[in-house]
């Protein structure tokens, strides 16, 4: 399945002469101008005030992603208070792992429905978030902590809902393209519609080709995406919708991980390793191809009682395969010597998702908010030729990507998921300023995996409380607490194959938010702490070098966030972040010490007049550290010195000029400083060195 940038045309444009000018406005469903939103229904089931939604929630809007001029999902998302993201490899064919207060993001919610992370590549830690195009969104939810009222796992970092563009009321489109370095390449098309003169059916279209850009040597890759969506309303109280996405992505001369960090033995010493950031660890041969497929349908009635009802289905089905090699990842002798290791992923997993829910509002003296419904996951990966590793030795010294394919031996296995969820959740208006939010999730989870090490039937059952309570000072500001519970099964398994037992805890966190100007700026103050047990820590290596693990570990989690996002001024936005997060283990040490304890993020926009906006990025995260995957047990000063990442800033700007109202030409400077830093501590993988895309866009 292949996507070409041809744009089917739902509407013509409508060419009107403008003389007045007037700032390029990005199309969005909630007619959001800003960096934040007015409300969400992400944290509830049901749309709330972000200062009334007793739990830590942002928003990255449309004008928000445009102006930083990010292109990927995993990119957007990094630029959330509190993400952080860790890169093994290339940005496409390597593993992309966003973390929340330290965890790694497990929960995705598209349009509204869950959908579940399968094994292997695919899911947060694979190339697929990275294929997922932001140009897509309309607005993208993050809701930190413990979710447990959307969430099917209540696990402690965040959930991130995805919500699409969707068809307009208006004729509207634009058409952008793009140009930077390494010959990186963007078109990007969107029309949006009525097509019945009653404009009961209205169409959306968008089409997007994106090629080049990688930074490492050798390294190519392009993605393509169509999106297509209707809303039609058969009444005016009932809306049907559907919609199709379609994506394809390829790489060449990539592959995940990379070099060690440091070379030597212990008789000559170990010394750090260095090749340049540029260096790939991958040969030529080395490529990976992605199809992907989405399939979504909304019933949608609106009572006259403030009732709603909702059906949600969505079926997704992807390819990937990807024959990978990756050079002096499992150790480089003094002289450079090494191995390259080869192997093969291959996956075709489907998932069917449906959630059917009923929200409103209740008279109790007080009217009150209620949700109720019920969700069902099914995933089945019933084809999972994975393949024994094999070693080709070579130099990593003078590794120039020309080394011969090994032949490879195949294994097969599955994955397949039910979840099945039953859940509420009621906010209680006691007073004007006084509400209470209490629910439940009640979860079935089955898991069946079959790989060279595991077969497992995994079963369990769990009911995840939520508690919370906000409580507002004045017409601006609230203060708020939550107790969210956590239960998280897994796919980790122990040495004989066995599956680990869920991870459990609880969250509890107190704040302040506020909210000025019509909504258009919201700013939080929380302070939260979490436990957790049965956290699974690598206990060995197995013949093949892939792990196995226990669950005799536990974590202590503390953390503070203070956030400001949105318009201060009439032509000045900003979204400006600090976080703090200090996790420790059972034995007091420091958990999760590749994820920085500290970060600041700022982003900013001004517009000096109507044709002008000029902005900068500001991002600075303190040290991190971690033992090398190869030698994980090592208490070698040179080498836990050559796998670290010292403290860190990055320096973007960006400006946009429009010399008509549907016309604008921009410029992103990304990483002006020419910063070197590891995308991961303990990897030889670096972050894009000083970069520029120019962008030129018309509206109609």
């Amino acid at each position: 399945m292949r996507i070409f940038p041809i744009l089917g045309v739902l509407a013509a444009p409508a060419c009107v002469a403008q003389t007045d000018l007037a700032p390029i406005t990005v199309y969005s469903n909630h007619g959001s101008d800003s960096y934040t939103a007015a409300s969400s229904d992400a944290a509830t089931g049901y749309d709330l005030p972000l200062r009334h939604i007793p739990q830590s929630i942002s928003t990255i809007t449309a004008r928000r992603i445009a102006d930083q001029g990010t292109t990927s999902l995993t990119d957007t998302l990094n630029q959330s208070p509190d993400i952080s993201l860790q890169r093994w490899g290339s940005a496409n064919s390597g593993f992309n792992f966003l973390t929340a207060r330290g965890y790694t993001i497990n929960q995705l919610q598209l349009d509204g429905n869950t959908i579940l992370n399968g094994g292997g590549p695919l899911g947060n830690r694979g190339p697929e978030l990275n294929h997922m195009d932001s140009a897509l969104y309309d607005s993208i939810d993050i809701v930190r902590g413990s979710p447990t009222l959307t969430s099917a796992i209540g696990d402690p970092g965040a959930t991130v809902q995805l919500n699409r563009k969707r068809p307009t009321a208006d004729r509207r489109g634009s058409i952008e393209a793009a140009g930077g370095s390494w010959h990186h390449t963007r078109l990007v098309a969107d029309n949006s519609g009525p097509l019945t003169s009653s404009g009961n059916l209205r169409g959306r279209a968008i089409v997007i080709h994106d090629q080049g850009g990688e930074w490492q040597e050798r390294a190519r890759a392009k993605r393509q995406t169509l999106y297509a969506a209707l809303d039609y309303d058969p009444g005016p109280q009932t809306t049907l919708s559907l919609d199709v996405q379609l994506d394809h992505a390829a790489t060449h001369g990539s592959s995940m991980y990379s070099f060690d960090n440091y070379y030597g033995d212990p008789v000559n010493g170990y010394h750090p390793f260095r090749r340049g950031v540029r260096a790939n660890a991958a040969p030529n041969w080395a490529n990976s191809r992605y199809n992907g497929g989405q399939i979504h349908s909304r019933l949608e009635h609106r009572f006259t009682n403030d009732w709603r009802l909702r059906a949600d289905y969505t079926y997704h089905k992807h390819h990937y395969d990807q024959h990978y090699g990756v050079v002096g990842t499992y150790g480089i002798a003094a002289d450079g010597s090494t191995a390259l290791v080869a192997g093969r992923w291959k996956y075709r997993p489907g998932q069917h998702a449906l959630d059917l829910r009923a929200d409103g509002t209740y008279t109790i003296g007080r009217a009150h908010d209620l949700v109720f419904g019920f969700s069902h996951n099914r995933y089945d990966d019933s084809h999972i030729p994975d393949s024994y590793r094999a070693l080709v030795p070579t130099n990593a010294f003078t590794f120039d990507g020309d080394i011969a394919q090994p032949p490879l031996a195949y294994l097969d296995g599955r994955d397949n998921k039910r979840l099945s969820s039953l859940y509420a959740a009621t906010t209680v208006h006691l007073s004007d300023s006084v509400r209470l939010t209490a629910g439940a999730r009640y979860n079935r989870w089955q898991t069946k995996q079959r790989t060279a090490y595991i077969d497992s039937d995994y079963r369990k059952q769990h009911l995840n409380p939520y508690l919370g309570a906000t409580y507002d000072l004045n017409d601006h500001l609230s203060l708020y607490t939550a107790y969210s519970s956590i239960y998280k099964p897994q796919d980790n398994a122990r040495a004989d194959g066995s599956i680990l037992a869920p991870e459990s805890g609880n969250t509890l966190e107190a704040g302040i938010k506020g909210s000025w100007q019509d909504d258009r700026l919201q700013a939080n103050a929380v302070a939260y702490t979490m436990r957790k047990k049965h956290v699974a820590t690598i206990a060995g290596l197995r013949p093949d070098s892939t792990p196995y693990y226990n669950d005799n570990d536990s974590h202590k989690a503390r953390g503070l966030e203070l956030a400001l996002s949105g318009e201060i001024r009439p032509g000045w936005r900003i979204s400006t972040a600090y976080t703090y997060n200090h996790i420790r283990s059972t034995d007091s040490k420091k958990a999760k010490p590749a994820v920085p304890a500290h970060q600041y993020k700022l982003f900013t926009t001004y517009d000096p007049g109507d044709r002008w906006t000029i902005g900068a990025n500001l991002n600075w995260q303190s040290k991190t550290h971690d033992t090398p995957y190869s030698n994980p047990t090592t208490t070698n000063p040179a080498i836990l010195a050559a796998n670290s990442q010292k403290a860190y800033a990055t320096l973007d700007l960006m400006a946009a000029y429009r010399p008509q109202k549907n016309l604008q030409i921009g410029i992103h400077a990304n990483n002006i400083t020419n910063t070197a830093y590891k995308t991961t501590p303990n990897i030889y993988s670096y972050g894009a060195p000083r970069n520029i895309m120019a962008t030129i866009r018309y509206d109609y």
